[in-house]
């Protein structure tokens, strides 16, 4: 069964972003919920099925209904996360938070909660399966992601590719680490947008990662 946050539980969980998008989230004030038939991982929802049996029509309708929103659960920087989700960048951020707090922070949205990601060996398989366990499920390439992910259940048919989930920062946001290798002008100029969206500045830090091959 797929482990999920108790109540409360405050654990540390991270989202890493380029610089573009940390001023989008902090704009629009949303979360982008991602429909598990929209990533580019084409096993994603899929992970412990029996692609022979007849299953598989179930399993595609659970990734067509099913929205995520993912998380970091290191308590530390995760270098190999830099690299990907700044795209290129070497101006970017790492948002802290908790599960609670992601939670208290979004507006009009119900039924999200919070899961760990349970990593398989691929060819793992089971017959029987309940969708809150295959949707959380991924394979054991992906384990250096230690994900946490907000999921949710959306009614709608013909839904395109997500749904924007309303939020408040000051609310979502209770740590920044500044990207590694990041200059001055980016960094004032997320100081600046945390001022403009009450965001305190004693929250920002700089990373602690020090590495010439950062994004080079």
């Amino acid at each position: 069964m797929a482990k999920h946050l108790r109540e409360g539980f405050n654990i540390r969980i991270n989202r890493y972003m380029n610089l573009e998008k940390f001023e989008k989230l902090l704009s629009e004030e949303c979360l982008w919920f991602n429909k598990l038939n929209n990533f580019d991982d084409l096993h994603e929802g899929r992970a412990l099925v029996e692609w022979e049996n007849n299953s598989i029509e179930i399993i595609d309708s659970w990734r067509d209904r099913f929205v995520v929103n993912c998380w970091n659960w290191d308590d530390d920087e995760n270098f190999a996360l830099w690299n990907i989700y700044l795209g290129g960048s070497t101006a970017g951020v790492c948002l802290i938070s908790t599960k609670k707090d992601v939670i208290s922070s979004i507006i009009e949205e119900e039924d999200i909660e919070g899961y760990f990601i349970k990593y398989v060996k691929y060819g793992d398989t089971i017959n029987e399966f309940q969708s809150i366990e295959v949707v959380n499920t991924k394979y054991e390439w992906y384990s250096y992601e230690n994900e946490f992910r907000f999921l949710k259940y959306i009614r709608e048919e013909n839904l395109d590719k997500g749904i924007r989930v309303k939020i408040q920062p000051s609310k979502l946001i209770k740590g920044i680490i500044l990207s590694p290798n990041m200059d001055k002008s980016n960094q004032d100029k997320v100081y600046e947008l945390c001022k403009q969206h009450e965001i305190p500045i004693r929250v920002i830090k700089k990373s602690i990662i020090n590495d010439k091959t950062f994004l080079r």
